[in-house]
């Protein structure tokens, strides 16, 4: 769990307006995880865009993994069952053995 939480502050300091939505423990190909959903604004040249997106994290022991799905935060209802689908889908492939 403070991995997780570790991974959690970084995302928040690192987004500009950061504003966490809701966070959810989940099991992932049997693994811990943490689902984040959050806003935050993305800077290009003059212009800010409002996102929303969804943020997963796998504690795989040694390695973890991050994955993300994000839209204008205005669409975001739209992709959010899929894009929830298909990031709780997820499977940690074991390294190949030498």
């Amino acid at each position: 769990p403070s991995f997780l939480e570790a991974v959690e502050r970084k995302l928040e300091s690192d987004s500009p307006d950061f504003i966490l939505r809701f966070k959810e423990e989940v099991k992932v190909d049997g693994r811990n995880g943490r689902l984040l959903t959050y806003l935050y604004k993305e800077k290009n040249g003059k212009t800010r865009k409002d996102l929303k997106a969804l943020t997963l994290v796998v504690d795989a022991d040694r390695r973890f993994w991050t994955l993300t799905c994000k839209s204008k935060a205005q669409d975001f209802e739209k992709v959010k069952g899929p894009c929830r689908q298909a990031l709780l889908s997820f499977k940690v492939l074991s390294p190949a053995k030498n």
